[in-house]
C-alpha cells in the first residue's frame, strides 16, 4: 500500500500477491512496459489522479476515485480487467482521457460490473471496448472513435449524450 503524494512504477513485471491501495494527493503513474497484475483488488482513494501507460489487471476489482490518463504507445489498447467473479468490479470515479489516439479495453468478465461515473473524454482515434461484463453504465457523456461491446450478460446503460466517430456494436443481454 502507499500513501503519499505521487507513485511511479516504470519496470516491467509488476505482480503484487494480495490488494494493493494507492491514497495519492498527486499522480499514481504506471509507465509503457509497467504492467502490473494483482492477485487481490487496486484501489486508488487519493484526491489525486491515474495515469496508465500499460495494462492493469485486479482479480478481485479495480476501483479509481480519481480521474484516469492513458498515456501509453501511440493507439495502444490499455487493459483494465479482473477475474470476471460476481464482485470483481470495475469502477472509474472521475473522468478518463487519453494523450496519443490510446483506447481503453474494460474486462470484468460474465459477472463483474463496470462503472464509469465520469466523462470519457474526446479519445480521438481511441476506442472504449467492453470484453465482457454484466451490467455496464457510463453516466457522463462518452467520446471516441468507436464503442465496441463484445459481450454481456446484464444491461447496458449509457445516461449521458454518446458521441462517435465510427461504428456502436453491441452484443450482449440490453443496451
Amino acid at each position: 500500500d502507499f500513501t503519499g503524494n505521487a507513485l511511479t512504477l516504470t519496470g516491467s513485471g509488476n505482480t503484487l500477491g494480495g490488494d494493493f491501495t494507492v491514497a495519492n494527493s498527486g499522480v499514481f503513474t504506471t509507465g509503457n512496459a509497467a504492467a502490473l497484475t494483482i492477485d487481490g483488488s487496486f484501489s486508488q482513494t487519493g484526491a489525486g489522479g491515474t495515469t496508465l501507460g500499460a495494462d492493469l489487471v485486479a482479480d478481485k476489482g479495480i476501483d479509481l476515485a480519481g480521474d484516469l490518463t492513458l498515456k501509453g504507445d501511440t493507439d495502444e489498447p490499455i487493459r483494465l480487467a479482473t477475474d470476471g467473479l460476481a464482485g470483481s468490479d470495475i469502477r472509474l470515479g472521475g473522468d478518463v482521457d487519453n494523450t496519443a489516439g490510446e483506447s481503453l479495453v474494460l474486462d470484468a468478465g460474465a459477472g463483474g460490473d463496470i462503472t464509469v461515473m465520469g466523462d470519457v473524454g474526446d479519445l480521438g482515434t481511441g476506442d472504449l471496448e467492453i470484453t465482457n461484463a454484466a451490467d455496464v453504465r457510463f453516466d457522463g457523456l462518452v467520446t471516441a472513435d468507436k464503442l465496441l461491446q463484445l459481450a454481456g450478460t446484464g444491461t447496458t446503460t449509457l445516461a449521458g449524450t454518446l458521441t462517435l466517430a465510427s461504428d456502436l456494436d453491441f452484443t450482449g443481454n440490453a443496451l
